[in-house]
């Protein structure tokens, strides 16, 4: 009898580095969707529907916008079973506000989209919240979600 599904919520820094191929990141980030890929539903990557608009381009656009990329940009969003959006509602904004709120109380600096993303991984109920933005980590405490970096609990032989 297979558990419960396991959900992981991404930073849009994660899909940056996953569409822009980034030779470090890349071959976690690829074994992670892979696993995802090969889980028949039970694991998801979350995030919040702003993602599709901080990733509007890729890295090579900065050049001239391709549509190309456009096209692999929709492929990502519309893959539903890898990604599930969150959509923005009265009780993520609300949750968002509140940590902007607690923030400002303990001296901590957080903008707004950071704070949507963080309420929208509560919100979600995920198990853990993966991003390689390190200012995330002191809300962990405040959320109640593992905060950390991306990983693959064993790493994958490489096609021989």
């Amino acid at each position: 009898m297979p558990g419960p599904p396991s959900y992981v919520y991404w930073d849009s820094d994660l899909f940056l580095a996953y569409l822009n191929a980034e030779p470090k990141r890349l071959p976690t980030l690829d074994a992670i969707v892979q696993d995802i890929r090969d889980s028949d539903g039970s694991k998801r990557i979350v995030t919040s529907v702003i993602s599709k608009v901080e990733i509007a381009f890729m890295a090579y656009e900065r050049r001239g916008l391709d549509p190309v990329a456009e096209e692999r940009i929709d492929a990502l969003w519309q893959d539903s079973a890898v990604v599930e959006l969150v959509e923005l509602n009265d009780e993520i904004a609300r949750q968002a506000r509140t940590l902007l709120r607690e923030s400002l109380a303990r001296g901590w600096s957080r903008n707004p989209r950071d704070v949507i993303h963080l309420a929208s991984a509560q919100y979600a109920n995920v198990n853990e919240c993966h991003t390689y933005d390190e200012g995330w980590d002191k809300y962990a405490q405040l959320i109640g979600v593992k905060i950390c970096r991306p990983y693959v609990a064993q790493a994958r032989l490489p096609n021989l």
